[in-house]
């Protein structure tokens, strides 16, 4: 302890250097879109949500960016589809992205939480109503 009576800690600083990658929208390309959400999986982004008009789902796809090829596609998806929505959670755990709550076309504030395999593309409906947690606002 010091003298005057608090404890001292050793601090560090890291430093985070970021890199800008120049990308070139080709053809396929999702428009750009506010209020989505974008995980990455080994060297895929996914992004998935969102809106152009504030308030107004875009659509329910599952865009797939490689980071390495700089390319942009779509994922072929079944099984429990989610709705189009914005404002959504959204996070990975191994190769299963897992996204939770948003808003849907008429406002209504949604507590659905959905898993999909990047694998199969195949979504399932993990809970919803009261099996769920209350649902959520933006930036859960």
């Amino acid at each position: 302890m010091s003298e005057s009576g608090h404890s001292r800690r050793n601090a560090e600083l890291y430093l985070c250097i970021w890199d800008m990658v120049q990308v070139t929208q080709p053809a396929g390309a999702p428009r750009a879109r506010s209020s989505h959400a974008v995980a990455v999986v080994g060297d895929k982004a996914f992004v998935f949500g969102g809106e152009f008009e504030p308030r107004v789902p875009i659509d329910n796809l599952v865009h797939v960016f490689d980071l390495v090829s700089q390319t942009w596609s779509i994922l072929d998806c079944k099984g429990d589809v989610p709705s189009p929505r914005v404002g959504v959670a959204m996070v990975t755990v191994d190769k299963v992205i897992y996204v939770f709550a948003g808003r849907d076309k008429e406002h209504e504030e949604l507590n659905e939480f959905y898993s999909l395999d990047i694998e199969t593309g195949v979504w399932k409906l993990l809970s919803s109503g009261t099996k769920s947690p209350p649902n959520r606002l933006y930036l859960h």
